[in-house]
């Protein structure tokens, strides 16, 4: 059954790689963050429109793996007319549960949980950080 489980979540985290969503120019961009990963030469940069305290819409431009450029798609979907409150309590959710500090998934959206897959694997953690970290800058 685990298998059937991490095949699914490969396939969701292939979708978001291959058709990102989100990744696009922003117009009336008014917060901006970029992230690179001089390590493997990733790159993500985020862009929103916030009015009102609210994230009216999001995109992201940037290079790297199946996982970063996934992570970054997911990320903007989910942040999406949402308030700058609820975005910030996603992102150190997410942050957390990734880490370990947070050991159930209970309390994020069912989009994220294929990302979280990367715990078994350490080194991949920075393959999905750079839209979150991104996101984390702007608050």
């Amino acid at each position: 059954m685990k298998g059937n489980i991490v095949d699914l979540y490969q396939k969701a985290i292939r979708e978001h790689s291959r058709n990102p969503e989100h990744r696009r120019e922003l117009a009336g961009v008014t917060h901006r963050a970029r992230l690179d990963n001089p390590g493997c030469g990733d790159w993500i940069e985020l862009s929103l429109v916030i009015e009102d305290e609210i994230i009216t819409d999001a995109a992201f431009q940037g290079e790297g793996c199946a996982l970063c450029i996934a992570s970054a798609d997911i990320l903007c979907g989910l942040v999406h007319n949402r308030s700058l409150h609820d975005a910030e309590e996603l992102q150190v959710c997410f942050t957390a549960a990734l880490s370990g500090e947070q050991h159930s998934s209970d309390s994020l959206p069912d989009a994220v949980v294929p990302l979280l897959v990367v715990r078994d694997f350490p080194g991949r953690n920075g393959c999905v950080l750079p839209g979150w970290e991104c996101l984390g800058k702007m608050f």
